[in-house]
């Protein structure tokens, strides 16, 4: 790889962790504001991404332990933060 492929290289992967740190804070936001978001008002709230970004990232946030994707009813899940589960099983309530 010369030079020049390796910037091109590095600003793409520059502007991937940019995008994603953007989509990250919008969605911890929304979550942290609302506490158990369905996934529907979550892309709502994140208009400015497709439902795919948005599903991409909690995906990945969910994998990451940063998120809780819960079941509600079938084909619609909710959204919230690790600490905000405490009625799901293996989840202990902290006082």
């Amino acid at each position: 790889m010369d030079h020049l492929q390796h910037k091109v290289v590095s600003a793409s992967l520059g502007s991937t962790a940019a995008f994603q740190s953007e989509i990250t804070g919008r969605i911890l936001e929304t979550v942290r504001c609302v506490h158990l978001c369905e996934m529907e008002e979550l892309v709502q709230a994140c208009s400015t991404y497709t439902w795919n970004q948005v599903f991409l990232e909690v995906d990945r946030m969910t994998r990451a332990g940063q998120l809780r994707l819960l079941p509600k009813r079938a084909g619609v899940y909710a959204v919230t933060l690790p600490a905000h589960d405490t009625g799901r099983v293996g989840f202990t309530q902290h006082s």
